[in-house]
């Protein structure tokens, strides 16, 4: 499995691509240590971004493992700070296209071992037993327990993409942007602006000028799976970034 965890950022990405995936039947297996009777999915609520609209219909972001259970659900519970929650909730795919349910499939096509457990990020709502997302961040298929998640992306960050030929690496908060690429001085620019029109929409754009400078950079999102095969990693966004004579392609995890 080493040789297959993502590297750096810096490295490119071998393969963005937003095709579906083809369907696989699996056998439902629990990781070591979630003795349970089907498949889970282990999960840590935390606050959204303020003035984010899913915060204001009363969603949460989500992350931990999805497995599938018998007849192909799949179950959800809770990582608490001092361990795992006993409830447990059935968990549903509400968001655009499924394209968790996509981005699922595409990491465990190159994943070593397809049938544990498998760490995703999203944000979701509970009613009752049932968690439904509706917004897909990223499943990465190299974690193999809550201990080597990555670092949950700061709370006020409003976008985070990045791509590959060449790498780079755009995060957006209200205030700014900031789009690094190794061996190159970073470029700020001024907070993003979503195109009139946009808002709520599948495929979105946003527009910005560096600064100093005022250069435009336009930034496309739609919502789609979006897979980094060589990090075994899939996104709920596709994100192509226009830059002066530029054309950046790449994935968001959060959008």
């Amino acid at each position: 499995m080493q040789g297959h965890r993502a590297a750096a950022w810096g490295r490119s990405m071998s393969t963005v691509s937003a095709r579906p995936a083809a369907p696989r039947r699996r056998s439902a297996t629990v990781a070591t240590g979630l003795s349970l009777p089907l498949a889970i999915a282990v999960a840590v609520a935390t606050a959204l971004t303020p003035g984010d609209p899913a915060a204001a219909a009363g969603m949460s972001a989500q992350s931990g493992f999805v497995s599938e259970g018998v007849a192909g659900r799949l179950l959800f519970q809770r990582c608490d700070a001092g361990g795992l929650a006993k409830p447990l909730l059935a968990l549903q795919d509400g968001t655009a296209d499924r394209s968790m349910l996509a981005g699922i499939e595409q990491v465990r096509q190159v994943m070593l071992d397809a049938d544990r457990p498998l760490y995703v990020e999203f944000v979701g709502e509970v009613a009752g037993a049932v968690l439904t997302a509706r917004r897909f961040g990223r499943a990465i298929g190299h974690v193999a327990n809550c201990a080597a998640a990555p670092a949950a992306l700061a709370r006020e960050v409003r976008l985070y993409a990045e791509g590959g030929l060449p790498a780079w690496r755009l995060r957006a908060t209200s205030t700014g942007a900031r789009l690094d690429e190794p061996g190159a001085k970073p470029v700020q620019f001024a907070a993003l602006s979503l195109t009139d029109g946009d808002v709520g929409k599948k495929q979105r754009s946003y527009t910005t000028k560096s600064v100093p400078g005022g250069e435009t950079m336009r930034l496309d999102v739609t919502e789609q799976a979006c897979q980094d095969e060589r990090s075994e990693t899939a996104y709920g966004a596709r994100v192509v970034a226009h830059y002066g004579k530029r054309r950046l392609e790449g994935c968001a995890a959060r959008y």
